[in-house]
């Protein structure tokens, strides 16, 4: 999987399996604000109680986000996600993203002096 383009059907029903209808539908959500929205598996390790992953994901804008009018812009940024399991369930998420950069790309908020 390490290096394979990741589309929207496949990361939908690969988060839906492992992470739940909660994680699918927050990736409906960036899939309907971004064309070309897709990303990049870089690392993926796993075991019995824990799910490492650093993606590169990437889109242009094509809708609100909240009061920001739709850009145009591409974007292009590096994240990780760890989950915890116990019992079978998940115990912990955490998810690391470079969002700065990210909205200083799409155009909303100016990069630093």
């Amino acid at each position: 999987m390490v290096g394979d383009k990741l589309g929207p059907e496949y990361l939908m029903d690969f988060m839906t399996l492992r992470f739940g209808e909660v994680s699918a539908d927050s990736f409906r959500k960036m899939n309907a604000l971004f064309t070309k929205y897709a990303g990049v598996g870089l690392h993926f390790t796993a075991d019995e109680t824990k799910i490492f992953a650093e993606l590169s994901h990437g889109g242009t804008m094509k809708g609100k986000m909240g009061d920001k009018e739709p850009t145009g812009k591409e974007y292009r940024v590096a994240g990780a996600f760890r989950l915890d399991f116990q019992d079978g369930k998940i115990r912990a998420i955490k998810s690391y993203w470079d969002t700065a950069s990210m909205i200083m790309q799409l155009g909303l908020i100016p990069p630093p002096k």
